[in-house]
């Protein structure tokens, strides 16, 4: 982790701004789903209220203006987010008015299964790197439970399912020492920013990892 903090002071001392990184990480991860997935054209974000969220909005806006069908779930609206760049990143896809991009603020349960089964991606940009691998709070616990129940995750059993891609972190594992809470995404793929980060290089972490690539956001 100290190597990902000296990066980001590095980058910020060269005129990279917060904003700019967080532009950068959210084509980074839509690019990989474009050129992995050119069939696909249904996708799940899972937003969390923080900047992995703000991540996910970004990854949204460049998917619904490529011409994919996205839905965008949220615990909060963009409005209502206080973490920064997230915010603004947040109020800026939702002020171009994606066609292509619809935001669900806290479905229900029949909902939320509803939009996992019609989508063949899902991107988990819920918890960041600041998530300790303790408790995963409501609603969020409830939606990794349903997105792995769904049969996401690494190894795959049934073509079928989802795939699943994590942001950064799989959310529920702790990007420093690798350690899982009861509840932890199961991600087909992992992308990472800037560099690798420790716990995700933990052996037991392979299992919620899937595949790891890292997006050095150096340009």
């Amino acid at each position: 982790m100290a190597e990902v903090v000296a990066l980001e002071k590095r980058l910020e001392a060269e005129g990279t701004s917060l904003y700019e990184l967080m532009s950068r990480a959210g084509l980074s991860v839509a690019l990989w789903i474009r050129d992995m997935t050119q069939r696909v054209r249904t996708i799940l974000i899972l937003c969390g209220s923080g900047n992995n969220g703000g991540d996910g909005w970004v990854i949204a806006g460049f998917l619904a203006s490529w011409g994919y069908s996205v839905s965008l779930v949220t615990a909060r609206a963009a409005d209502a987010l206080a973490a920064e760049p997230a915010r603004t990143m947040a109020l800026e896809v939702q002020a171009k008015e994606h066609a292509g991009l619809t935001v669900y603020l806290n479905p229900d349960e029949e909902q939320l299964a509803a939009l996992i089964e019609q989508a063949s991606v899902i991107v988990d940009a819920l918890l960041g790197t600041g998530f300790d691998g303790s408790v995963v709070k409501s609603p969020y616990d409830s939606w990794i439970q349903a997105v792995n129940a769904a049969g996401a995750g690494t190894p795959k059993e049934n073509e079928s399912s989802p795939l699943v891609v994590a942001v950064d972190v799989p959310s529920g594992l702790s990007a420093e020492t690798g350690k899982a809470a009861p509840t932890t995404v199961r991600a087909d793929t992992t992308i990472t920013m800037l560099a690798y980060k420790p716990g995700l290089l933990m052996g037991s972490s392979k299992q919620y990892c899937g595949s790891l690539q890292l997006a050095d956001l150096a340009s």
